[in-house]
């Protein structure tokens, strides 16, 4: 287990009081519809994206990829972020991702299947992709979390758990509650359960 691993494990005490408190920062009822998708919860990645959205273009995911690059450069060392507190990395995740759209979401995806971006940063990135109030790419940034709850990492997993509860939608219960049953760190275990039953009584 690395650093990163380590610090997560033990930021869980610190994490889990606040959860409420970043999820009750979205709005009690959604503004846009819900979309019905074919069940094929975990088909994840591009192809899901593309399916519904037909996907951005090569020169713009490059374009996207360019700059997180360039803004991944300022984004701290190793120092802990502040719960629900706004901070460098979230102002730039929502520019990029209002710039870019669903680019910004594949240029993530391939900075993070890279090791790219350091697991503490990530797990930020994470946590601000879940309160972006943009319909446009909220598929994306849906599927981008839930293949980020297999991450390596626990950091990741937690913080893609967190993020799909505040998306609150309904399809993530599935995959968070078959994660659970995989998860080996006990606190992490207990807040996939939970967060898989609270988005089970959103359906219907």
């Amino acid at each position: 287990m690395n650093d990163y691993s380590e610090a997560a494990n033990e930021s869980f005490t610190i994490k889990w009081p606040n959860i409420k408190t970043i999820v009750r920062q979205r709005p009690e009822t959604s503004t846009h519809e819900r979309t019905e998708f074919p069940a094929h919860e975990e088909a994840g990645g591009r192809a899901s994206t593309a399916l519904y959205f037909g996907g951005p273009s090569a020169a713009s995911i490059a374009e996207a990829a360019l700059s997180l690059a360039h803004l991944s450069k300022s984004w701290g060392g190793g120092e802990p972020f502040e719960d629900g507190i706004d901070n460098e990395v979230s102002r730039d995740i929502e520019w990029l991702v209002m710039h870019y759209k669903t680019a910004a979401i594949d240029a993530l995806r391939d900075s993070i299947d890279a090791h790219e971006i350091r697991p503490h940063i990530v797990s930020e990135v994470l946590l601000w992709l879940g309160q972006i109030d943009d319909p446009y790419t909220r598929e994306s940034r849906f599927y981008l979390l839930l293949s980020c709850l297999k991450d390596e990492e626990s950091w990741i997993r937690s913080s893609a758990a967190v993020a799909l509860a505040s998306i609150e939608d309904y399809r993530a219960a599935g995959s968070m509650a078959r994660q659970a049953a995989r998860e080996e760190n006990a606190m992490l275990r207990a807040r996939l359960e939970s967060i898989a039953l609270e988005l089970e009584q959103l359906k219907g």
